[in-house]
């Protein structure tokens, strides 16, 4: 009998480390940040959101202060995007 249980439980543990070990996909990934750029004796604090999307393989910047923008990563260069809508990760 107490094989069994022996055998049983080890059966489980082999079964929950391999459900653990195999990991979703990501999809996507936002990153909150803050910059603090000291310059002429003015110290200018920069805080916002970065999003990437996998599928898109897309890179949005989301400033929040010191002024709300929202920017678009296209070969390394940065590009302001003007949006007449509410903005979503989602929807890049």
């Amino acid at each position: 009998m107490l094989k069994y249980l022996q055998l049983t439980v080890a059966i489980l543990i082999v079964f929950f480390l391999t459900q653990t070990i195999h990991a979703a996909p990501l999809l996507n990934l936002s990153l909150d940040f803050t910059r603090e750029l000291t310059e002429n004796n003015k110290t200018e604090q920069i805080s916002g959101t970065l999003h990437y999307d996998v599928q898109t393989a897309r890179v949005v910047v989301e400033i929040d202060k010191p002024i709300k923008q929202i920017m678009l990563v296209k070969d390394k260069i940065l590009e302001e995007v003007i949006l007449s809508k509410t903005y979503k990760c989602g929807n890049i």
